[in-house]
């Protein structure tokens, strides 16, 4: 089942975020900063991944990176489904209506 932020436009979209980045600015921030955490753990596991491949070829290293780097990912995809649920929540909650500026045949 879609949720309601999945139904909205591009545009519609930008504006919501716009709106809640005023609205609940300490949440964004606290949110963005997730984001830039998962994106330096997926970064880092691969680095220290390829880096165990040519100079360290211990198997216990490259278990641990692989759990880093799996770790990154799981959390940023977490952290993708959580933003629309808060987004989702927003938009119903200050009754955020579409534009109707959808193309008709």
């Amino acid at each position: 089942m879609k949720i309601y932020y999945d139904r909205l436009s591009k545009e519609d979209k930008k504006e919501l975020l716009n709106k809640y980045k005023v609205d609940k600015k300490e949440m964004y921030k606290k949110m963005n900063n997730m984001f830039i955490l998962c994106y330096v753990c997926i970064i880092v596991g691969i680095v220290v991944l390829i880096y165990d491949c040519f100079f360290n070829k211990n198997i216990t290293n490259f278990v641990i990176d692989i759990i880093i780097t799996i770790f990154g990912i799981v959390s940023l995809l977490k952290m993708n489904s959580y933003k629309r649920e808060l987004l989702n929540k927003f938009a119903l909650d200050n009754n955020f209506k579409k534009n109707s500026k959808t193309k008709r045949s």
